[in-house]
């Protein structure tokens, strides 16, 4: 006997709407969705805050039903592709291999969109930094070229003493 294997149905792809409906939604519930507990309490009450969401999200939308499933896979998915750009942005500029560096310019940006789902959990995208990594690009709006030629300057006169 063989397991006849069933073709899995495809849903519509969302729209710039949609994914920008699934982000408000989620925004509105971020206290729930976005909590770290793991225990079956807070299991169930996120499994029921999907579902509710769900029904809103149906409600609005006018490119046919999405399930609580296939939505939070999609917001799942959303989180990934941001921490994706932001990986490329920090460490696009500092790799090796010869050849001159990327400029900051031509990485991509974050859109709107993209920036609201940043900052519905800050710490989920942002690394740690090491004070005494020596690859590490320094932040420009906190260390001026102005504060570069004042500490070389320190350690010029504290030399030639």
């Amino acid at each position: 006997m063989s397991l006849l294997k069933i073709k899995r149905e495809r849903s519509t792809n969302f729209i710039d709407g949609e994914l920008q409906l699934l982000v408000d939604l989620v925004a509105s519930q971020k206290h729930i969705l976005e909590n770290k507990k793991t225990d079956a309490v807070t299991a169930n009450l996120k499994n029921k805050t999907w579902e509710a969401l769900a029904n809103k999200f149906n409600c609005k939308s006018l490119n046919g039903y999405r399930s609580p499933k296939c939505l939070k896979l999609k917001y799942e998915n959303l989180k990934k592709n941001v921490k994706i750009k932001l990986r490329d942005v920090k460490s696009k500029p500092c790799v090796t291999g010869g050849g001159p560096p990327i400029p900051l310019k031509a990485l991509s940006k974050l859109s709107p969109m993209e920036e609201q789902l940043r900052s519905l959990n800050p710490l989920a995208f942002s690394g740690k930094v090491s004070a005494f990594d020596s690859d590490r690009i320094e932040d420009q709006n906190t260390y001026s070229h102005e504060m570069l030629v004042q500490d070389y300057e320190k350690t010029d006169s504290n030399v030639s003493n």
